[in-house]
């Protein structure tokens, strides 16, 4: 369901190898997922991703479990609703992410950030992002701290770095927290919440890390 998250990548930076590349990889992921569970289950994937009412049906795992857009509308107006926001919420994830690598420079520093706010906006624009998925935000960890360490985080001058830090230093507590207290509702509502948050301060830092070029 990431894919095309991804793809927007390639496709704006104007790099042909790159998209041959990753549609070979789709292909091949295709392929695998085919050999394993089967070819009706791959291409009834796509109408029941789309379908409100048998999502939780048939995969047994009710949209109250989702901790995107889609997700919590399902949740706390309809699933019909949770459909509309989803899919403007794709939109606006694929602009985003399209706009965000239009302006990135040719340095490391600003592509980190970049692929930080595409694993991001395609948490919360997915149509189906689960608790598990939460493990991405790893990533971008991975991608923008040097060390996890908070007395260096807590040192940070700008004041959006140093949210962007703390946040992440004390996200897994913050998750175990989350996941053992609660119901689905509140597990789901306080994760995207979570990655909301940390959407906009990495949005927040690529602006600043950009004008200052």
């Amino acid at each position: 369901q990431y894919a095309p998250f991804f793809c927007v990548i390639p496709f704006v930076s104007g790099q042909r190898k790159m998209i041959l590349w990753m549609l070979g990889a789709l292909c091949a992921v295709l392929v695998v997922s085919c050999l394993l569970i089967g070819w009706q289950a791959i291409f009834n994937y796509i109408p029941l991703l789309f379908s409100s009412d048998t999502v939780a049906i048939n995969f047994d795992r009710p949209y109250m479990k989702m901790i995107s857009f889609r997700g919590i509308f399902a949740t706390y107006y309809s699933p019909t609703v949770g459909i509309f926001v989803g899919l403007f919420s794709t939109c606006a994830a694929l602009a985003l992410i399209a706009i965000t690598w239009l302006k990135v420079g040719q340095d490391a520093v600003s592509k980190r950030w970049a692929f930080t706010i595409t694993i991001l906006a395609a948490l919360l624009g997915s149509l189906h992002t689960y608790l598990y998925d939460s493990l991405l935000v790893a990533v971008c960890a991975a991608l923008t701290m040097e060390e996890m360490s908070l007395s260096k985080a807590c040192s940070e001058v700008d004041l959006y770095r140093k949210l962007w830090f703390v946040m992440l230093f004390f996200y897994p507590a913050l998750t175990c927290i989350v996941l053992f207290l609660g119901s689905d509702q509140v597990r789901s509502l306080s994760l995207f919440c979570l990655h909301f948050i940390l959407l906009l301060l990495a949005i927040l830092n690529f602006r600043q890390i950009m004008s200052n070029r």
